[in-house]
């Protein structure tokens, strides 16, 4: 990995990212499910899990070669 792509890489991991998705949490407003008598409460891994896979899908796009491989296209 080049050096810009590496800043690139850390500076999305480390300050940009984590900043547009706690400003995407505090924007967006939610309203609590009620306990649905046939499957129960919603589950509180399902937001840690949206969370991960958004974080995984965006640094993604930083990764190493991920640049070359849309260029190919």
């Amino acid at each position: 990995m080049s050096a810009g792509a590496e800043v690139r890489f850390r500076w999305m991991k480390d300050v940009a990212l984590p900043a547009v998705m706690a400003a995407q949490r505090a924007r967006r407003k939610r309203k609590r499910r009620s306990a649905d008598p046939l499957f129960g409460p919603p589950l509180q891994s399902t937001r840690k899990l949206r969370r991960l896979m958004t974080r995984h899908y965006a640094l993604a796009r930083y990764a190493e070669g991920a640049m070359s491989r849309l260029s190919l296209r």
